[in-house]
């Protein structure tokens, strides 16, 4: 399961795929990149107003995702 804490504990930090594949998941699990973009996809739908084009968790094209917790 994916766990949000992690983006709320680093909020604005651009996290890499390795870094969410080391914190969320054991290493006694067989995970893939692309189960956290699956991942990502996944809490967009459930917190963004709009899920196509994220507010919140940002993509940071070749490098990994950003939660950001913008100020409104």
């Amino acid at each position: 399961m994916f766990q949000r804490s992690v983006y709320l504990n680093h909020p604005g930090r651009v996290l890499t795929r390795d870094v969410l594949l080391n914190h969320v998941w054991s290493y006694n699990c067989f995970v893939t990149p692309r189960s956290v973009d699956r991942c990502i996809t996944t809490l967009r739908n459930k917190i963004e107003p709009d899920p196509h084009n994220p507010q919140y968790l940002l993509t940071v094209r070749n490098f990994g995702y950003k939660f950001d917790l913008h100020d409104e």
